[in-house]
């Protein structure tokens, strides 16, 4: 085995992917709470037909913060798609595997709706969020009898295709006490990373996972972008015919587009740091500083579609100023009493 000739500094370290982990999680739970507060309590009737489409959108980009940030924890060490988990499900002693199992499914795969609001159906985050685009353009197009025969099989052979097209590496998960030893020769450094953490591999060839995943996020992208076009098409059709009012015309439209906003943005704080992957994988790259900050990058996904959640749709955004308001109100009025003594 090779000597650790490079400088290892606190930001490559478990501690530190652990310690700012858990610091997220501090501001990233009540966020997750007051956002799912405003869609229960505080959509207005007109938006009712959305509401628990966009509390399950909700719930699942939630769910993946806190599964990376709590449960998971992931210290991944690349090019060679390997590493350890350093939550809670170690501590449990879920099998590693698994947990990189669960961790794409929670993007993209399977796990299943805990049906509080909706009926019973399989629910992930990228095919959750097809299916909200999905349901704008339904409820806006008519005489759509094909579609509204065949949607229900096309949603679930989407969450089908979603749950399994990752299982079968499961089956292909290298001997560790080959694949241990070949890692650790190219990676010297990984015990002054973790100090005694086990390293499991993965894979020792990560390049058909990567180009299977990026394959099943093309398809949903493409989706997601059809029913967009064809949403703005049918808001098009309605405004030059007068079959709706202007007026309605344009609050779907805003609505369109701050949903756009509120899934647009965290997709791209997701695939922006991890396309970068398609360029360390290939070259053989290892630089443990910059894979931890893509992991952290990537678990803040949930964090600003609540923000955003908040910000872009003008209900949410009043109700939020309204209780800031009411706080800021309350606040001055003690400093203001406290004054006269």
């Amino acid at each position: 085995m090779q000597n650790c000739n490079s400088t290892v500094t606190y930001l490559d370290t478990t501690d530190f992917l652990s310690t700012i982990f858990h610091s997220m999680s501090g501001f990233q739970y009540p966020a997750h709470l007051f956002g799912a507060y405003m869609i229960i309590f505080k959509t207005p009737q007109g938006m009712s037909s959305v509401k628990w489409s966009l509390l399950n959108l909700h719930v699942w980009s939630s769910v993946l913060d806190v599964y990376w940030s709590t449960f998971a924890i992931p210290f991944v060490i690349f090019p060679y798609m390997a590493g350890a988990g350093i939550g809670v499900l170690s501590m449990l002693g879920l099998n590693t595997g698994f947990q990189v199992y669960f961790s794409v499914m929670i993007v993209s795969g399977r796990l299943i709706n805990l049906n509080f609001f909706s009926n019973s159906k399989i629910s992930v985050l990228v095919a959750t969020m097809v299916r909200v685009y999905e349901n704008r353009w339904y409820l806006l197009s008519r005489n759509r009898k094909l579609w509204r025969r065949i949607r229900g099989h096309a949603c679930v052979l989407n969450y089908i295709i979603s749950a399994t097209f990752f299982i079968p590496f499961l089956f292909f998960v290298p001997d560790q006490t080959e694949a241990v030893p070949v890692v650790l020769k190219k990676t010297p450094c990984y015990y002054l990373y973790t100090q005694t953490i086990p390293l499991y591999v993965f894979t020792l060839n990560p390049i058909p996972v990567l180009a299977t995943i990026a394959l099943f996020s093309v398809v949903q992208i493409s989706l997601m972008t059809l029913f967009v076009c064809l949403t703005v098409r049918v808001l098009s059709i309605q405004a030059k015919r007068n079959t709706t009012s202007q007026y309605t015309v344009t609050l779907h439209r805003k609505f369109l587009y701050a949903l756009m906003a509120q899934t647009g943005l965290p997709v791209i704080v997701v695939f922006c740091p991890l396309l970068s992957l398609f360029y360390l994988v290939p070259m053989g790259y290892h630089n443990q500083m910059i894979t931890n900050f893509i992991f952290i990058s990537v678990s803040l996904h949930g964090f600003f579609s609540t923000v955003l959640l908040l910000l872009v749709h003008q209900p949410y955004r009043l109700a939020t100023l309204r209780i800031l308001k009411c706080r800021c109100v309350t606040k001055n009025a003690v400093r203001g009493g406290t004054s006269f003594k």
